[in-house]
C-alpha cells in the first residue's frame, strides 16, 4: 500500500487490511493494531508488520516473537521509511531466484534481434510460465511481442510476469504497474518508445521537460507505440 501511494502520488484511501490470526477477515486500516519488527517474515519487505483486530492480540504476539506494537499511521510511516532499501532487496532476490535475468552479451531481442545488454536504460523481459526469459531490446519490442506472441516464438508460454527497466535509476519493476511516456522526444533503442518511470510525478516531470503524455500499461500497444492512438 505504502509502495502504490509513492508511485501515484495518492495517499491510499478506504482501504483494509488482512488479519494474521484471522486471513478471511479485512478490517480497515484504521481500526487494527500492528507489530513492526517481529521475527514473523513480511511480504515484499524487510521489516513485518503485522495487523490484529485488538491490542491485547497484538501485545501477546509481540511478547512471543518482538516486535513494537503500533497503529496504522506509525506502520504505514514506517512502511514509507523503508521502500528504498526494500525495492533493492526485493530485486535482489527477484535475480537470485531467477525471476529476473540480467541478459548476456549474447542474448538477443526476441521481437528485432538487437542485443538487450547493449541497452541498459531501455531493455525488458519477460518471465513464462516454463521457466524460460525472453529478452527485448526496449519497451517498444515487449509490447510487440505481447501484442502477437505467434508471431515471434513458435509455440508461445503464456506469461508469468513482464519486467522494464525503470528509465530513472536502470533498476527492474513489473511492466503492469509502472507509467509510460509515450509520444516523446527521447527514443530508443527502435525509435519512438514507451518510457518507463515508476514513480507518477518523475513521468509527468518528464512530460515537461520531453513532451508526450503518461500511459498505463493497458493503454501501450503497437500502434500508439508508433504515434498513432
Amino acid at each position: 500500500m505504502a509502495d502504490k501511494a509513492v508511485n501515484s502520488g495518492e495517499e491510499p484511501f478506504d482501504a483494509s487490511v488482512v488479519l494474521y490470526l484471522d486471513p478471511d477477515t479485512m478490517v480497515p486500516v484504521e481500526e487494527a493494531l500492528y507489530v513492526v519488527g517481529s521475527t514473523a517474515p513480511g511480504t515484499m519487505t524487510m521489516k513485518s508488520k503485522i495487523a490484529f483486530a485488538d491490542r491485547a492480540a497484538a501485545e501477546e504476539f509481540a511478547a512471543r516473537h518482538g516486535g513494537e506494537v503500533v497503529d496504522f499511521p506509525a506502520a504505514y510511516a514506517a512502511a514509507r521509511e523503508e521502500l528504498p532499501k526494500s525495492r533493492l532487496t526485493i530485486d535482489q532476490n527477484r535475480k537470485k531466484t531467477g525471476k529476473i535475468k540480467e541478459p548476456t552479451a549474447t542474448d538477443t531481442c526476441t521481437v528485432c534481434g538487437m542485443y538487450p545488454a547493449r541497452f541498459p536504460r531501455h531493455h525488458a523481459q519477460i518471465w513464462a510460465m516454463d521457466g524460460s526469459t525472453l529478452h527485448f531490446c526496449s519497451t517498444r519490442c515487449l509490447i510487440h511481442y505481447t501484442a502477437e506472441p505467434a508471431k515471434y516464438v513458435k509455440e508461445p508460454s503464456p506469461t508469468r510476469m513482464a519486467w522494464v527497466t525503470i528509465f530513472s535509476d536502470n533498476m527492474y519493476e513489473s511492466a503492469y504497474g509502472a507509467y509510460y511516456v509515450v509520444g516523446s522526444k527521447v527514443d530508443g533503442p527502435m525509435g519512438k518508445e514507451a518510457i518507463p518511470f515508476k514513480f507518477k510525478k518523475e513521468a509527468e516531470d518528464f512530460v515537461r521537460e520531453n513532451g508526450g503524455r503518461v500511459a498505463g500499461y493497458s493503454e501501450l500497444t503497437p500502434e500508439l507505440l508508433m504515434g498513432g492512438k
